[in-house]
């Protein structure tokens, strides 16, 4: 049996930690021997970070600056363990995988290296390590083409494949008619991410004030974690139509209470929200961020979703009231959003790319069209 880890820093709620666990736990039910390890924080309990599900959680820990000492920790690690396969998770997972695997030699465990986001440490010496070390790895991926081309462009990577985020299509499902019963006919809009600049919540918050302000009626709701709720809630109490709330207990159920999903970002790579709420059957408005328009079919015939210029509020606005107030077109949009995530954005297919990054076998031709390359 292949024994393998998910390499990252901890399991606090992020996109990134919920892929790596996702793929364990695919893995797991599988009949393999999948488990995640972390160093930068030990999991600290479901009311803090992500819940494994049952995937084992292992704690090796390093200290701040490049830590020779992890190093030498991990190389026992996987000696012990007998792991022969590592799935690193981003720059800082990468580097270290590359140089435990330099001390073991001939019993050095394959590599597979993810980016999900930039870089986090953006020095020239973190650039340097990052393009060794991904020398050393078998197989180098992002989960976007728009975040591929970015590294390899400004030489962090020499090499980079697409394997898109997937979302398991049998645990989100879009909901029944029966949603809230029949006395409540309001759309309600949602957002789910973390509190912070990049995801630009404020920029919806100005959305539904002034679409409060203009008559249109609809509930708003905000769900997540982070630092920076407490700007937002303040900002929000002068809209009454909408709320804030931390990270929902049941996900798959808070996708089932909208009826529209704004992701609001100006900065993304392949958000694994969307794709949930893609799954979900809901009508997606989005800005125009990392690869999200190509996610949702924006400028194809049948597009899954509205997309609009990243922090412009009014524009925002002005889409999240177009579906509000025509029901064919939000509940079409979802329609198709639900079609899109399970014909190219499903579990099985991302699983499907990872299986074969990890045997070691020759990609499909169709996958080869979606990698870069840095040129001699």
């Amino acid at each position: 049996m292949r024994r393998l880890i998910h390499l990252l820093g901890g399991l606090e709620i992020g996109g990134k930690e919920r892929v790596a666990i996702e793929l364990a736990r695919w893995g797991r039910s599988r009949g393999l021997d999948h488990r995640l390890l972390v160093f930068d924080r030990a999991f600290r309990g479901s009311q803090h970070d992500l819940d494994p599900e049952g995937v084992p959680v292992d704690f090796v820990p390093r200290r701040s600056g490049f830590d020779w000492s992890f190093v030498r920790s991990l190389s026992r690690y996987i000696l012990e363990r007998g792991i022969d396969l590592i799935h690193a998770h981003n720059d800082s997972a990468v580097v270290y995988a590359a140089a435990a695997s330099r001390r073991l030699g001939r019993a050095r465990p394959r590599i597979v290296a993810t980016f999900h986001t930039r870089p986090s440490h953006a020095t020239r010496m973190a650039r340097f390590l990052c393009r060794l070390s991904a020398r050393r790895a078998d197989a180098v991926t992002a989960v976007s083409p728009d975040l591929a081309r970015y590294y390899v462009a400004t030489r962090w990577l020499d090499r980079a494949e697409v394997v898109w985020n997937g979302v398991d299509i049998e645990r989100f499902q879009p909901r029944d008619a029966a949603r809230a019963g029949p006395a409540d006919t309001s759309v309600v809009i949602g957002n789910l991410g973390r509190y912070h600049a990049v995801k630009r919540q404020e920029d919806l918050i100005s959305a539904a004030a002034s679409l409060s302000r203009a008559g249109v009626e609809f509930r708003c709701v905000l769900a997540g974690p982070g630092l920076d709720r407490a700007g937002l809630v303040q900002r929000a109490e002068r809209v009454p139509s909408l709320r804030i709330e931390g990270p929902p207990s049941d996900v798959p159920a808070f996708y089932r209470s909208l009826d529209v999903f704004v992701i609001c970002s100006v900065e993304e790579a392949a958000p694994l929200t969307l794709l949930e709420a893609m799954a979900s059957g809901c009508c997606i408005v989005a800005t125009d961020a990392g690869s999200i328009g190509r996610m949702i079919g924006a400028g194809t015939k049948e597009p899954a979703g509205l997309l609009v210029p990243a922090a412009d509020p009014r524009a925002l606005a002005a889409a999240i009231r177009r579906v509000v107030e025509d029901r064919t077109l939000r509940e079409e949009l979802g329609r198709r959003a639900r079609i899109r995530a399970a014909q190219r954005f499903s579990r099985a297919i991302e699983w499907a790319r990872y299986e074969r990054l990890y045997e070691g076998r020759t990609s499909p031709a169709e996958d080869r069209l979606e990698s870069f390359q840095s040129r001699p």
